[in-house]
């Protein structure tokens, strides 16, 4: 187990140069902190080395368990990558690929890009620091902003993380950027102000368009199976959820949509949130003929499935429990095909034609495979899109800072350059494709309009948000306990929705 901060002594390299703070020490190059260790070393200028919860980098050798290396690496670009590495590491991989493809590009000019990644995993056994929730967070997202100064972080993955770490990331003396590939709550829109601009963008940005859409496809969904199982019964719904930024704010996007589309039809609704999944009840539940269970956690997912496997109710599930876990739950029980068949699921869908390019690049990068992950083509996307706001950024300070040799990013700047990434007068161009093309327009301080690997990035420049493509999932059994998610494309982005699931419709997985 690592302290809770050790710090190499490097005094002789800073010449014993005091400070008060970091940032005082970034003069030096990426991996200069200023130690707040109670030893000889304490306010002073020395290289950082690994914590309990920020101890592995892209390329791997900068920052290890058995220490640090950044003497080569003092102009590099710093992107921090902040992820529950209990859960996320296919996320993690994702990171590590785009910021593989730049360097094979040559980095931006004379700079390379590296990652540094941080976890924010519970610690509930006091293996790491016996931080959990917004502390775990908070102390890796202070690790990657406010000591080693990182301009952008790609992450977290959850809604209520992701508030936890913008804290830290909004303050006056960070101002950083945050570009989540899945936290999905609407509450998040305006966490960075409700007015932004070229001059003054907001610090939050995601991959990933909000719940909004997504509760409107979950309510028709539930609205037209229950009305189709009901028998001429009155269809008695309970809506199970996270007591969390997440799950709160898609109960409440759902309860409106609900109430609109079930003002012709007989429905009974009930709302049920937990603070932990051990605890609730599951005798609420009985009589159901449909459950809605919403949360981030896909362990409470698999608890609640366990808890209701013979319950007849259809259960209605989100993005959050499309995981490659809840396949592997299911190839755990024996009557997991029978239960599979009254589960449906909605989530963002992965609309883009170059996908298939980058899960062939992703599987071989990864032991993970991307069909399984889907958020992982919309962390790639937003490792991109944090190359690209740095590649606009470095342009931009070249042309107004002539004299200067040693440009300086703020995550102000980054934001300014991902604004640029989305115009309606010029063709897609995907990431990695098209990346000569991509620098060449940013080098010109044009605006060029970027494809993902997720999707089409074409951002609302009002509210810096997307609108993601839908689709309805289920669970496959295709033979002997092997599953995988069917998808079927119910909403497009720029045309609407259209339901009901189609077997004759659905993608069915290999």
């Amino acid at each position: 187990m690592f302290l809770t901060l050790i710090l190499g002594c490097s005094l002789q390299l800073y010449d014993q140069i005091p400070c008060t703070t970091s940032a005082q020490c970034r003069s030096f190059g990426v991996g200069s902190i200023c130690s707040q260790e109670p030893d000889e070393t304490e306010g002073f200028c020395v290289d950082a080395t690994p914590t309990d919860r920020c101890y592995s980098s892209y390329p791997e050798h900068i920052l290890t368990e058995d220490g640090a290396d950044w003497e080569n690496h003092r102009n590099d670009l710093i992107i921090g990558a902040l992820f529950d590495h209990q859960s996320d590491l296919p996320n993690v991989d994702a990171v590590n690929l785009a910021t593989k493809q730049i360097a094979d590009f040559g980095g931006l000019e004379s700079k390379n890009f590296i990652v540094i990644h941080c976890s924010y995993e519970d610690d509930d056994n006091g293996s790491l620091d016996s931080l959990s929730g917004e502390d775990a967070v908070q102390a890796a997202a202070s690790f990657l902003i406010e000591d080693l100064g990182a301009p952008v972080v790609i992450g977290p993955a959850g809604s209520s993380d992701s508030l936890f770490a913008f804290e830290i990331a909004k303050r006056e003396e960070n101002q950083s950027v945050l570009i989540s590939p899945s936290a999905t709550s609407p509450s998040l829109t305006d966490i960075d102000g409700s007015v932004k601009t070229d001059d003054d963008p907001g610090l939050f940005w995601r991959t990933i368009g909000s719940d909004v859409y997504q509760t409107e496809v979950m309510s028709q969904l539930i609205l037209e199976t229950q009305t189709l199982n009901s028998e001429n019964e009155t269809p008695q719904l309970t809506v199970v959820y996270q007591d969390s930024a997440y799950g709160r704010s898609f109960q409440e996007e759902l309860k409106e949509h609900l109430n609109s589309l079930s003002s012709d039809t007989p429905f009974d609704i009930y709302y049920v949130p937990f603070d932990n999944i051990e605890d609730l009840s599951i005798s609420n539940l009985i009589g159901s003929t449909g459950i809605v269970f919403i949360s981030s956690d896909i362990f409470d997912v698999t608890t609640f499935l366990d808890n209701v496997a013979l319950s007849e109710a259809i259960i209605y599930l989100a993005d959050g429990a499309a995981d490659e876990q809840l396949l592997k739950f299911f190839e755990g029980l024996d009557s997991g095909q029978q239960f599979s068949a009254r589960i449906y699921g909605t989530r963002p869908g992965i609309s883009s034609p170059d996908f298939d390019s980058f899960a062939s690049a992703y599987n071989t990068f990864s032991e993970s495979q991307a069909k399984d992950n889907p958020y992982a083509a919309y962390t790639y996307d937003a490792t991109w899109m944090a190359i690209s706001g740095y590649t606009w950024a470095h342009f931009n300070f070249i042309a107004e800072n002539p004299e200067q040799t040693t440009p300086q990013y703020t995550g102000k700047d980054i934001a300014k350059g991902l604004r640029h990434l989305s115009s309606s007068d010029s063709e897609d161009i995907f990431f990695y494709s098209g990346w000569p093309q991509i620098q060449g327009i940013l080098s010109s301080k044009q605006t060029v309009n970027v494809s993902g690997a997720s999707s089409r990035l074409n951002y609302d420049l009002e509210t810096e948000e997307l609108v993601s493509h839908m689709e309805i999932w289920r669970i496959i059994d295709l033979e002997d306990n092997n599953y995988c998610f069917s998808t079927q494309q119910v909403c497009n982005a720029e045309e609407g929705c259209s339901l009901l699931w189609t077997e004759s419709e659905a993608s069915l997985c290999d």
